[in-house]
């Protein structure tokens, strides 16, 4: 049986599950709650709170990987080592040499730089996540018999590189993401695994061709319960399509299989959220990005909570943040009480902070950060690429310029300079005669 719980985002229906989860833990049953990976720490400590210890006992927060992982301990049916990053990208660069006399992106190159192994595994990763195997690549080459052009091209590189890799990969190696597929085929032989078991999954917008190929086994053998956010009214609208083709998608998979499907859509709000929550969730998820009347009243009510400011440019929007924070404090808020929230910190980078500076708010940024913009990292990352890459000027001059290299910045400047004027590239830079 299928069960599809519907509700916006500051609906019930979290609240509806955990007591379906109360219950069927008090009747002994079997019960996994699946979230989505980054969630999974934290859906256990939020229900570690909610259930008593002894929960444990049949129950457990997961995610799709490490429930297969489980499974597998139980039923058997994976042996090998799992393979590493590194090592899949070594397994690539062994492909890509070996294939590169016959493959169009390679145009028969000697040496195969890490930048086309990163490529080849992000579309054989792509393929894997969306169920495509090579068998299918090379039926879609055959249709295309006769015509030119890029994807024809590309369609036959895909083929003999996905083909190789896979055997390569199967001769030493476990994929993790054929796993699903693979847990997938053992429960719909044998669903006994499942029995008595309640599964309720929450979190996702959609899901991949290995996490549908396991739903489908599991509506066999469980009592599924998946909820997807959207809303009784105004589902129809276009902010939603993602989530209405994974709802359409769920109900024709159990369809297929005989198995009866439930739609609950609970009208009521939650009380943990403020009234003005609910709309501030509707305003923010609205495609056409214009407030319609009732809204506007809405706000009216409720201006001591929320208010909407239309700023004509990022320093009018910055200054007028900054002055209402300033404004706040000097009436007895704490400026630990103030979080601004943008889409993109780098728009405003040199615009917000200059902004609070003026009006002597203290603040710090919190932003992801990526490990190649440290110096170390990009002085190695770019001394490798310089080999790798046979001395190409842009290679070379942002291993000059990393920082920390015996060269002041009016050096590094100058050889900028020349590098440019007399355009000094590749081996000119280690023939010894014109540098």
């Amino acid at each position: 049986m299928l069960t599809i719980y519907e509700g916006g985002f500051t609906s019930v229906v979290h609240e509806e599950i955990i007591k379906s989860i109360s219950r069927a833990i008090k009747a002994g049953k079997r019960v996994f709650l699946f979230v989505p990976e980054q969630q999974t720490l934290t859906a256990e400590a939020h229900t570690c709170d909610i259930f008593p210890p002894s929960a444990a006992l049949s129950f457990e927060v997961t995610n799709f990987t490490r429930f297969a992982n489980t499974a597998f301990r139980t039923l058997g049916g994976i042996s090998g080592e799992y393979i590493t990053s590194a090592k899949k990208a070594l397994v690539m660069w062994g492909v890509l040499t070996e294939l590169s006399p016959m493959l169009t992106m390679t145009r028969g190159a000697k040496n195969i730089t890490s930048g086309t192994v990163t490529r080849a595994l992000e579309a054989v990763n792509e393929l894997s996540v969306l169920g495509i195997r090579p068998d299918e690549l090379r039926a879609s080459e055959t249709l295309l018999m006769g015509e030119d052009g890029r994807l024809k091209s590309k369609l036959a590189d895909l083929s003999l590189i996905y083909s190789l890799y896979k055997k390569k990969l199967s001769e030493r190696y476990a994929d993790m993401t054929e796993d699903l597929f693979t847990l997938a085929k053992k429960l719909s032989s044998d669903n006994s695994y499942l029995d008595d078991c309640i599964i309720f999954i929450e979190g996702f917008t959609s899901f991949t061709e290995p996490q549908y190929a396991l739903i489908k086994s599991m509506i066999k053998g469980a009592d599924l319960n998946i909820s997807l956010t959207v809303k009784k009214a105004g589902k129809d609208s276009f902010e939603y399509t993602e989530v209405r083709d994974t709802e359409r998608r769920l109900v024709k998979l159990a369809r297929s299989e005989g198995a009866e499907v439930k739609m609950l859509s609970p009208d009521a709000k939650s009380e943990k959220y403020l009234p003005v929550l609910s709309e501030v969730c509707e305003l923010l998820w609205r495609n056409e990005g214009k407030i319609d009347n009732d809204s506007l009243q809405f706000i009216r009510d409720n201006s001591d909570t929320l208010r909407i400011f239309d700023a004509a440019t990022p320093f009018e929007e910055c200054d007028f943040i900054a002055s209402d924070i300033k404004r706040r404090v000097m009436s007895g808020e704490s400026y630990r009480d103030f979080a601004i929230i943008a889409r993109s910190l780098e728009t405003y980078f040199g615009i917000l902070d200059t902004s609070l500076e003026k009006a002597g708010v203290p603040h710090f940024f919190a932003s992801p950060k990526s490990i190649n913009s440290f110096e170390a990292i990009k002085l190695i990352n770019t001394a490798y690429s310089t080999i790798i890459r046979r001395f190409a000027s842009a290679d070379v001059l942002t291993y000059v310029k990393c920082g920390l290299i015996d060269a002041t910045r009016d050096e590094c400047d100058l050889f900028e300079l020349y590098v440019n004027k007399w355009k000094i590239n590749g081996s000119r830079f280690t023939d010894g005669m014109l540098w």
